[in-house]
């Protein structure tokens, strides 16, 4: 089970950036080690469906196709008029990151 959930998590960051830790895989097999072997087998078939199922996405979806195609709307839609909800979600997109910029105000 821990060398499917490495396996895994190595191929998962392949695609994405890493957003858990190098040790979670370790921390699984010292905390499963001591409960029922159902429940790591459990892990084990489901690392293994979803490195399979990843597989066969990458296999068979053409990246550079979807990218070619995103671009494409990206220009068509660029002088579209934006709905209201849209322009309430950049305003508040552009307020949340002025204030991560400037940090947490000091509160007295």
């Amino acid at each position: 089970m821990t060398a499917s959930t490495i396996l895994y998590t190595w191929s998962n960051n392949q695609l994405t950036p890493p957003q858990q830790g190098p040790m979670k895989p370790l921390t699984f097999m010292l905390i499963l080690n001591s409960s029922p072997a159902g429940l790591s087998f459990y892990y084990f078939v489901s690392n293994l469906v979803t490195f399979g199922q990843q597989s066969l996405i990458k296999r068979f979806v053409d990246e550079e196709k979807i990218k070619k195609e995103l671009e494409e709307n990206r220009v068509k839609n660029k002088d579209k008029k934006k709905s209201r909800l849209q322009l309430r979600l950049e305003g508040a997109m552009k307020v949340a990151e002025k204030v991560r910029q400037t940090g947490p105000k000091n509160k007295k």
